[in-house]
């Protein structure tokens, strides 16, 4: 299921990984051959779709067509929904995106029917994806912040995850480099906490791009490596491809030609592998212009026309115009089915104003005996009873007259009809009920208040007076005096240094939470100088010692350790040892 979300929100990993070909090809031709029912035949074709998607692609188109066919007859929706996603993964990257958008909207359709909102989800990232490939990023921005939107609504978290990914990239594009080091980073910790290898390596990926522009090239390249590393580790023929073109451009800034020729051509054999024509596109141009600095014209002007021919297929003006033909169909489809849905409503609303007419009496009715039952409990709070009936009163006959003054004008005429006037009085009387009412009630309330008044500030001075003292907070503010963090220090754990940012894990309604802020290490350390308990006890991490749950090792190094995480601190062998001492007295109290 990952691997598959993960194709679906990123679309530039493959969607499953499979054992060897013959083995998992043959599996699932057999299962889709010797299906007992068409549920387990689709599934079966999906999956032959998924397996060929990064290996014939026409091939996968086919089972994926096969699959919605089927799924269409026996009215499944939701393996209908799954077809249609799969087949615009595939046609977004071999690069038609007319078809992507075509099916992606198709899926919308059914998820809005089925109120999947993780459907819908699927969706909207999909579609940002599409609008980024296309450079659109204002459009992109709008669908991955939609889809963003519902993930938090769900809270699943490797989902959230990948929203943020796809925004660190929309945000690096613009140029708002703050904010997509940002949702890298969050993303990280989130892909950390669930152990997820690829989306470890593409957090790391987009670090390392953020890095890059900001000229931290050694960050960057410490980055790319690791994130190389676990490509490689899962054989994930994309990422190595997408980490080597990275790599690549950083040799190419520091001026590594070579170094970075052979990182880029490594990238385009990969990418080639996989049909991955963005990819290729990109490394196209990046050799043209690598070789052109070496003065090899010649091999910069054939990769030159390699990029030209294949950034015209991708972005045909003929293409983005059938994008917009099917978004304008999809929109009037859209409009359609509102005028559709109103009619009906209208139809619903007939239907029911017969049954309101009869409620209607109801209601006053209950209104008015909730009134005197109002007005019977003010009498217990006030000794000017007599003058709230007095008013009560008026206001009825003004009620009465009221009524005849509306006929009146309605009529213009002095003829007196009486069930003229009980249909005008009893409007006059639907339209005074509710404020006089809720005058009534805010009445009594007021009354009351003033009896309660008294009581109330005693009972609050006690309350006081038995409450013990409030507990110690500290605040945590970021360098640029916007971003803060308001905690209670039996709830502070530790503070992990990160580059320019600084990570503070603490408890939350016994939850464990972490939240990142831009500062030094040292800079944070600085805003603890009042808490005797929070001691800086390594280069990267400063601790609240009253929350160690136990210490371990000896001299030549000690680790803290605390009940709510398993991570271990280490202590610098320049601690100072009264601390430690303090520490164990603690532990042993």
């Amino acid at each position: 299921m990952r691997y598959f979300l993960f194709v679906f929100f990123l679309t530039i990993i493959p969607i499953f990984c499979f054992p060897a070909e013959d083995d998992a090809s043959d599996s699932l031709k057999k299962a889709f051959l010797s299906a007992e029912s068409d549920s387990l035949r689709i599934d079966a074709a999906l999956g032959l779709g998924r397996y060929y998607s990064r290996k014939d692609p026409a091939k996968a188109i086919e089972y994926a067509h096969t699959a919605r066919q089927l799924a269409e007859k026996s009215g499944s929706k939701n393996q209908a929904f799954s077809s249609l996603i799969l087949q615009g993964v595939i046609y977004k990257n071999l690069g038609k995106y007319d078809n992507a958008v075509d099916n992606y909207l198709k899926a919308l359709n059914i998820a809005k029917s089925l109120n999947d909102d993780a459907g819908r989800s699927v969706c909207l990232n999909n579609l940002g994806s599409v609008y980024q490939a296309q450079n659109d990023l204002d459009q992109a921005l709008d669908y991955f912040q939609q889809s963003l939107e519902i993930e938090e609504s769900l809270g699943i978290k490797e989902n959230i995850s990948l929203r943020q990914y796809n925004l660190g990239t929309i945000f690096e594009l613009k140029g708002k480099l703050d904010r997509a080091y940002a949702y890298y980073y969050n993303s990280l910790l989130t892909e950390q906490e669930i152990g997820n290898q690829e989306g470890i390596y593409y957090a790391y990926y987009g670090l390392a791009g953020v890095d890059i522009k900001r000229g931290n090239y050694e960050n960057a390249k410490l980055y790319l490596n690791k994130a190389l590393e676990l490509a490689k580790e899962t054989d994930d023929f994309a990422g190595i491809a997408i980490c080597l073109l990275e790599r690549g451009k950083l040799h190419k800034e520091q001026n590594n030609i070579q170094a970075a020729i052979q990182d880029i051509r490594k990238s385009i054999r990969y990418a080639d592998k996989v049909n991955f024509k963005n990819e290729m596109r990109e490394g196209y141009f990046q050799l043209a212009d690598l070789y052109s600095k070496k003065g090899r014209f010649e091999n910069a002007f054939s990769y030159q026309r390699q990029y030209i021919v294949l950034n015209d297929s991708l972005s045909s003006v003929e293409m983005a115009s059938k994008i917009a033909e099917i978004k304008t169909q999809y929109k009037v489809e859209e409009k359609e089915r509102e005028i559709a849905f109103l009619q009906e409503k209208e139809e619903l609303l007939k239907r029911q104003a017969q049954k309101e007419k009869r409620n209607r009496y109801f209601l006053l009715i209950t209104l008015v005996i909730a009134m005197i039952f109002a007005l019977a409990n003010l009498r217990r709070i006030t000794s000017r009873f007599r003058y709230v009936l007095l008013i009560s009163v008026i206001t009825f006959v003004s009620l009465l007259l009221l009524a005849a003054i509306l006929l009146f004008i309605k009529n213009q005429s002095f003829a007196f009809s009486l069930n003229q006037y009980f249909v005008s009085l009893l409007n006059v009387f639907s339209i005074a009920v509710l404020p006089i009412f809720l005058a009534i009630l805010i009445a009594e309330r007021v009354l009351m208040s003033k009896r309660l008044r008294m009581a109330k500030d005693v009972s609050e001075k006690i309350s006081k007076l038995d409450s013990p003292d409030d507990k110690q907070h500290i605040v945590f503010v970021a360098e640029n005096n916007k971003d803060k963090l308001d905690i209670c220090m039996d709830c502070l754990l530790y503070l992990e240094a990160s580059d320019n940012y600084s990570a503070v894990v603490y408890l939350e309604n016994g939850n464990l939470k972490k939240t990142l802020l831009r500062g030094s290490l040292t800079y944070m350390e600085k805003q603890t100088s009042g808490f005797e308990n929070v001691v800086r006890c390594h280069r990267s991490y400063i601790v609240n010692i009253l929350k160690v749950s136990s210490l371990t090792g000896n001299a030549q190094g000690y680790k803290l350790h605390f009940l709510e995480t398993d991570i271990e601190i280490p202590v610098s062998r320049r601690f100072p040892k009264e601390i430690l001492q303090k520490i164990r007295n603690w532990l042993s109290d």
